[in-house]
């Protein structure tokens, strides 16, 4: 349930970043984040009736549990291989200070490419340490 609620918390920082960024709409992510409010309240007994559950999230006649449990174990087995690198961005949109890129050999700034193969370019400022969108 910890892992779980971490998850819902990174989901919650996520839509507010969409959101922000013109990504999503206002009603949709009201609707996202009261479902994640009430599986944050949520008991582990219901959170596993509401796993198996595909009309709890509108999902019937998309993708049936046993499916999304596949999806899902993939996803979680693919996060395990990845390495701590990976692009986490905060709330601005920016990725995370920790985030490591690459010194470019000709200018020596660090830059990153986030999300990968994406062409959307950051560069490390300097004096901050922070990232900043690259144009």
């Amino acid at each position: 349930i910890a892992s779980l609620n971490e998850e819902l918390e990174l989901l919650k920082a996520d839509l507010t970043a969409r959101y922000m960024n013109n990504e999503i709409k206002k009603d949709t992510r009201e609707k996202i984040l009261t479902l994640v409010d009430e599986l944050q309240i949520s008991s582990p007994n219901q959170i596993e009736r509401i796993a198996f559950n595909d009309a709890y999230f509108g999902l019937i006649g998309t993708t049936d549990s046993e499916e999304r449990t596949e999806l899902l174990e993939q996803e979680l087995a693919m996060r395990a291989e990845t390495p701590v690198a990976v692009v986490e961005h905060s709330r601005t949109g920016l990725p995370q200070r920790e985030v490591q890129g690459k010194i470019s050999p000709e200018d020596g700034y660090e830059y990153l490419e986030s999300p990968s193969d994406s062409g959307i370019w950051f560069i490390r400022n300097a004096e901050t340490g922070e990232w900043q969108k690259w144009s």
